[in-house]
């Protein structure tokens, strides 16, 4: 049985670490398992829009909600700040779900928010990454915190 994982990073608040978002996607896929928000989340930086109608916005929500709890695991790309990651994190948070926040490595040293690390959430890992080392911290993640 394939795991399912529930990829997450900014949209709306702009794509500037796409290739980023990218790159995880294939490690998540690369150890066989699923992006459930693979067409909402990968290579969309021309393709996202900002939904118009209250009925729409409401129906993402009900639908992202519903796919954090289908998942076996989180992972989000937070170089970007996003209101939406933000409510993502407590989401998948208040479902027990294992999550790992993912940082560029171009920002180390720069300022971020405390609930980036400053969590006591037990099935919760952030590091810093860049393209050749999200495939062993995300197996590093895999081995510690998801059952397979």
């Amino acid at each position: 049985m394939k795991l399912k994982c529930y990829l997450c990073g900014s949209i709306a608040g702009g794509r500037d670490f796409e290739n980023g978002i990218n790159a995880i996607a294939k490690a998540v896929e690369k150890n066989g398992h699923r992006v459930m928000t693979k067409a909402t989340t990968v290579n969309t930086a021309k393709k996202y829009t900002n939904s118009s109608t209250l009925k729409t916005r409401r129906g993402i929500v009900k639908r992202d909600k519903r796919w954090i709890r289908e998942s076996d695991y989180i992972v989000s790309e937070v170089s970007q700040y996003s209101h939406g990651v933000g409510y993502e994190h407590a989401y998948a948070e208040s479902q027990d779900k294992p999550i790992l926040m993912l940082r560029h490595k171009s920002l180390e040293g720069q300022k971020y928010s405390a609930f980036l690390d400053g969590t006591d959430y037990k099935k919760f890992m952030f590091s810093f990454y860049d393209e050749n080392t999200i495939e062993s911290i995300l197996n590093k993640f895999l081995k510690k915190y998801v059952k397979k």
